[in-house]
């Protein structure tokens, strides 16, 4: 039952996340001047692996987040939503349709969004470009 009630929230987490993704792209597209996204650049640490579609970042403290680990290694596209951030963009690649950027947390997926997924030092974060699953 705790397995079903944790793919469940998965579901539902993910799918709130394509709607309201959908959702932007058309009012991206209709008005971007009234779009709060946010788009954050800096350098990478020799430890993090980074290529095209798939990004393998290391916390160096206690005291970050997925999202503030990512803002410090990437490019990144965001928009900022009652339930977390959704991240729209990294390094230029942006999600559609048909994709989109999940992230893991020490080879786990993550049920919360990235503002909300404390890290501890050393632990594995790695964004993944994935299509998305109907």
């Amino acid at each position: 039952m705790q397995k079903f009630k944790k793919f469940l929230f998965s579901t539902i987490f993910v799918a709130s996340f394509l709607f309201n993704f959908t959702a932007c792209n058309k009012n991206d597209k209709k008005d971007s001047s009234s779009s709060s996204s946010k788009t954050t650049t800096s350098e990478s640490s020799s430890k993090n692996i980074i290529t095209e579609k798939k990004l393998t970042l290391f916390a160096e403290n206690d005291t970050e987040t997925a999202f503030t680990l990512l803002q410090k290694n990437a490019k990144i596209d965001f928009q900022q939503y009652d339930f977390g951030v959704f991240i729209k963009s990294i390094n230029g690649v942006a999600g559609d349709n048909k994709n989109f950027w999940a992230f893991y947390v020490n080879g786990d997926f993550s049920n919360a969004g990235a503002d909300k997924t404390p890290l501890k030092k050393g632990d594995k974060v790695e964004w993944v470009f994935e299509k998305m699953k109907y």
